[in-house]
């Protein structure tokens, strides 16, 4: 499968013992990355510990995640073609999640819309707070020093904020003018 980021990793759907034996079996060189045997990475944990005690109770546990790796892929496609049809413009926007039942729905679509407005990666705290102020109203800090916040129209509004630091507030410097 193709990454977001371009990366091809034609061989991650392989088992780690028959891509060794097939490296074995042909002499190949092969360069291991020493942070995979690094516990202090969570994903060296997983792998190390938390996988083979879920092959105990499930000796298919890796074709099970598999097969539910590639569905969420698949989801994930359908998703985004649907909802990228919805994020055309601001005002068109708003209206949509304002009658969008499924919550699910109304995320995805604002995940989406913060993509292709500026880069920005949602985590699901940030999508839960663009959620209530859709309802409720006011403003949501975003990554990546944006603000979200609703217009004057209705319309859902993406804008840079300055970079003064968190509290911050103009200093009184004693200084007259």
């Amino acid at each position: 499968p193709v990454r977001s980021d371009g990366v091809i990793r034609p061989l991650i759907d392989s088992e780690r013992s028959v891509v060794h034996a097939y490296v074995a079996a042909h002499g190949l060189r092969c360069v291991q990355d020493p942070s995979n045997e690094n516990p202090r990475f969570l994903r060296t944990r997983i792998r190390h510990e938390v996988l083979p005690m879920l092959a105990t109770l499930n000796p298919r546990v890796h074709h099970t995640l598999a097969a539910l790796a590639d569905d969420a892929r698949e989801l994930a496609a359908l998703m985004d073609e649907e909802c990228d049809a919805t994020v055309g413009s601001e005002a068109r926007l708003a209206e949509a999640l304002a009658r969008e039942e499924s919550s699910l729905r109304r995320r995805w679509t604002l995940r989406r819309w913060a993509r292709s407005r500026q880069g920005i990666v949602l985590l699901r705290t940030h999508l839960d707070a663009l959620e209530r102020m859709l309802s409720a109203g006011g403003r949501v800090r975003l990554p990546g020093d944006f603000v979200a916040s609703r217009g004057e129209a209705g319309e859902l509004l993406l804008e840079p904020v300055s970079k003064r630091g968190r509290g911050d507030r103009r200093r009184n410097t004693g200084d007259k003018q």
